[in-house]
């Protein structure tokens, strides 16, 4: 069973995979830049995920997120560009991010030590991205004790979603949220987020980004 605290935080960014778990979206190349992607956001004294947020529900662009330790809020005035000066300006409003695009996925995540750290000898092969999930979360706690207290995914929804059981491989080494990224297989809309729970335990998940109304080129 999910703990409450889990669920509840996994609720607040729209992660629980719908009962059918099947739904087909339009999906983009894996190739796609999203960088240039243009995009408007305007706020003020928000959470960096609650932008991420909008960039999902918003314009459907499947940016990748671990949340800083330190609880950010940014305040920006964007009306029009790409995603890429966005994320610079986002960058500069607080400090605490950065960004790297790692096979075509963007992926904001903080400047903290524990993750350029190499994650290397890990290695899955065509597993389930559930059973992948939870046995390169427990390999990177006993390689990197920073990560101790990361809880991995769990099930919410129908377990036969392709969201768990897409065969997925780990084949190279590299710093987490790289080797996070080879976790999302072949699904050009899929992302991983890492968010504390209520209990300020961080705990890793998948879901999927549907295409945004607000999209565009």
């Amino acid at each position: 069973m999910v703990p409450k605290d889990l669920y509840l935080a996994m609720l607040i960014v729209g992660s629980v995979v719908a009962a059918d778990g099947n739904s087909v979206s339009q999906r983009p190349e894996k190739g796609t830049d999203w960088l240039a992607v243009r995009v408007a956001v305007s706020v003020k004294d928000t959470p960096v995920y609650e932008v991420v947020k909008r960039l999902h529900s918003e314009y459907g662009i499947p940016i990748c997120f671990i949340q800083s330790e330190r609880q950010e809020t940014v305040t920006i005035e964007y009306p029009s560009g790409p995603l890429r000066a966005l994320l610079d300006n986002l960058i500069e409003a607080g400090g605490t991010y950065q960004y790297e695009v790692f096979d075509s996925r963007v992926v904001l995540f903080p400047k903290e030590d524990k993750y350029s750290a190499e994650v290397s000898g890990i290695r899955i092969k065509d597993k389930p991205r559930l059973e992948a999930a939870q046995s390169y979360v427990s390999q990177l706690q006993a390689q990197l004790p920073a990560y101790s207290t990361l809880i991995a995914p769990y099930v919410l929804g129908d377990p036969r979603s392709r969201v768990y059981v897409d065969p997925v491989s780990v084949s190279h080494d590299g710093i987490l949220p790289e080797q996070l990224v080879q976790l999302l297989g072949n699904d050009p809309r899929l992302v991983f987020i890492i968010i504390p729970a209520k209990s300020g335990t961080p705990v890793l998940f998948f879901r999927e980004v549907k295409p945004g109304n607000g999209l565009r080129g």
